[in-house]
């Protein structure tokens, strides 16, 4: 498979991840405050697990990460809404993971002496990037681990202000990373997400 695969993968999967937002939003506009809605998970896994795949292909550790962790998030989410869908979806996601990294690994893509090559090329600015990067990953996993105590504490999937300063704050710092990386479809996900981020801090202050 060709890298112009890989990103139209990519670009699939960062559409899911756009439409979520596109969903929450136009939920928000018609309610007039900040909702959000079922099918923003199953949109949100569904996103996510393209991306991983898109991001393995690229060999990119801090996006790997990213969406990794975002998938058990998201289907602890699910769980509160849907408990008896999250228990029929854990068992497929694993296959799907499973076998997406079979075929990275077993065609070539991915392999434990690419990635040492890869480590053993990075420049010490490559690293401060990498650093960066990671930063900003973990800033945009803040929100839903601050998301995911908030919904534990209140047993029902709710979203803190503090989830749209975090998800700004990652976005940013992500959106940077992407553009030294020059890579088009994380680039078009962070400007496309900070937009969505900023209209529902309106809401929240507007309705306060």
């Amino acid at each position: 498979m060709t890298t112009q695969f890989w990103l139209i993968v990519g670009f699939i999967g960062q559409g899911l991840f756009s439409a979520r937002f596109v969903i929450q939003w136009l939920a928000t506009e018609k309610n007039r405050k900040s909702v959000v809605p079922l099918a923003f998970w199953y949109f949100s896994i569904a996103g996510s697990l393209t991306l991983l795949a898109y991001a393995l292909f690229r060999k990119d550790p801090v996006f790997v990460l990213g969406q990794t962790f975002g998938v058990f998030i998201y289907l602890r989410n699910l769980y509160f809404i849907k408990p008896e869908v999250v228990k029929k979806l854990i068992a497929a996601i694993s296959l799907v993971v499973v076998a997406i990294l079979s075929y990275l690994f077993t065609s070539g893509y991915v392999s434990p002496e690419q990635i040492k090559e890869l480590r053993s090329n990075n420049t010490t600015k490559d690293t401060i990037w990498q650093v960066i990067g990671f930063v900003g990953q973990i800033m945009f996993s803040m929100r839903f681990i601050l998301q995911w105590l908030a919904s534990e504490k209140q047993k029902q999937s709710v979203m803190p202000v503090s989830f749209w300063y975090f998800s700004m704050i990652g976005s940013v710092t992500l959106l940077s990373y992407a553009i030294y990386q020059k890579d088009p479809v994380f680039i078009l996900g962070q400007s496309f997400g900070m937009i969505v981020y900023l209209r529902n801090l309106f809401f929240i202050f507007k309705s306060k």
